[in-house]
């Protein structure tokens, strides 16, 4: 049972015999096997998220691979000073179900599903890139009410022209 401020647990693996590709897609698979939420990913990393439960907000696990070693960490994401075990369970759980779909797996699909892991990196660089070239106007974009954040600029917007109505009507700007 980890204690302290964001409880967390992780376990590192060695890739000997599957190369950085066939890992991440096995474990993408692996997540997907366990129910949990994938986040955004990368050619050597990703995150996930749990459900929450009745004894936890929920976790996020990141997966990330350097120098041929897997790390898997799992950790509260709610203001939780005990994981009761969850982090470890998690990490464990994660271990068991990827070697059951490792073994499943073959060469042949590997190269398959690699093609597919490929397109969907180039398609998350090309996103990144989009999002990169936006950056000069990120500020002025919390102004702007687009979909699935529109209430927040709209208050913004209000508060600003309630504020400069009243310094133009005489009341201190201070």
């Amino acid at each position: 049972m980890a204690f302290g401020f964001n409880p967390r647990y992780q376990q590192k693996i060695e890739l000997l015999d599957i190369t950085l590709p066939q890992f991440m897609i096995i474990a993408q698979d692996t997540v997907n096997y366990l129910g949990w939420n994938v986040g955004t990913k990368s050619e050597s990393s990703f995150s996930a998220r749990t459900k929450m439960s009745l004894s936890s907000y929920g976790e996020e696990i990141s997966v990330s691979v350097q120098d041929g070693i897997a790390t898997i960490e799992s950790r509260c994401t709610g203001n939780q000073m005990m994981d009761w075990g969850k982090n470890r369970k998690n990490v464990e759980a994660f271990v068991s179900a990827f070697e059951l779909l490792k073994s499943g797996f073959n060469a042949e699909t590997l190269e398959e599903r690699n093609a597919a892991w490929q397109n969907e990196l180039a398609e998350i660089k090309a996103s990144e890139t989009a999002v990169g070239s936006n950056e000069k106007s990120s500020f002025l974009s919390l102004f702007i009410p687009r979909k699935g954040f529109a209430v927040t600029p709209i208050l913004i917007n209000l508060n600003i022209l309630v504020f400069i109505i009243m310094v133009i009507s005489g009341v201190s700007f201070l």
